[in-house]
């Protein structure tokens, strides 16, 4: 039955186009042939017709015509959210977000996302929602790993991490802090030292690195309330930028993909030659 629903979600997208243009079309069409008979401009505009009511307009994102660009986005977003089996109110939910926040999505495409979680399984729709709209996302387990990551390679847009990480709180006794909240400390460079247990000897070094450093942070983790993961995150407060909260998909994907809108707001400066660097 779902995939019938869908079958027929997908013939009625672009309707008011291709009825209003169609018909149109096929209206002149007719009245061209009852007053001129059969000759060109009949056939351009019955071909016309054709064109309209059958091109499948939901594939398109956007029509280009010289300077002028119309958007199409309902098609991009529909593709979105069909990429993963969701239904009933939550597929709603996260349709009026795409669609409400349509220029942030545009401006996020091609962002890198860190997601830090030690369920890495649990996250598939979640990844497949985001790849749909060309956001793409890197996984890795622990902590420590998106510390050794971002020592590694400091490409990335946005920090998505899970909250609890309980094999990790295991490396930090004596310490309240979940180990989401010392990490994101640490990325600030703000940590106290209490993050050594957690991160390694490899990974327990402040990176001096201003795109790191200034990465923001969406904390997704499964809680009764956000009031109940702001209680666990007080440590962070004041932090710049701001760590964000969600709980549900819907608000993960708003605040990921304004936070990422607006890291183009602020693009990294680039040389137009490579720097030379001294050994």
């Amino acid at each position: 039955m779902d995939s019938i629903r869908k079958a027929v979600a997908g013939r009625n997208d672009f309707f008011f186009l291709r009825i209003v243009g169609g018909g149109t079309a096929a209206g002149l069409a007719i009245i061209c042939l009852a007053i001129e008979g059969f000759n060109d401009t009949f056939l351009l505009l019955a071909g016309l017709a054709a064109v309209v009511l059958t091109f499948p307009w939901h594939r398109l994102s956007a029509l280009r015509a010289g300077p002028f660009e119309f958007s199409l986005e309902r098609g991009q977003i529909k593709g979105a959210i069909d990429s993963i089996e969701i239904g009933g109110s939550y597929r709603t939910r996260i349709n009026e977000v795409l669609s409400r926040y349509v220029v942030e999505v545009d401006r996020a495409r091609g962002s890198r996302v860190l997601w830090v979680d030690d369920k890495p399984r649990r996250l598939i729709a979640e990844r497949r929602l985001f790849r749909a709209i060309e956001i793409d996302t890197v996984l890795v387990p622990t902590c420590r790993e998106a510390a050794l990551t971002l020592t590694r390679d400091n490409d990335f847009d946005l920090l998505i991490t899970s909250l609890e990480k309980r094999a990790e709180r295991a490396l930090m006794p004596g310490d309240p802090r979940r180990p989401a909240v010392a990490f994101a400390q640490w990325l600030r460079g703000q940590d106290d030292g209490g993050i050594r247990g957690l991160l390694g000897p490899e990974a327990e070094v402040p990176i001096h690195d201003e795109v790191v450093n200034r990465l923001p942070i969406v904390i997704y983790a499964a809680f009764p309330s956000l009031a109940y993961i702001r209680e666990r995150t007080q440590p962070l407060i004041g932090l710049e930028p701001a760590v964000e909260a969600a709980r549900t998909l819907d608000d993960l994907v708003k605040k990921t993909v304004r936070s990422l809108a607006d890291q183009r707001f602020d693009p990294i400066e680039i040389s137009s030659e490579k720097k030379v660097f001294a050994p």
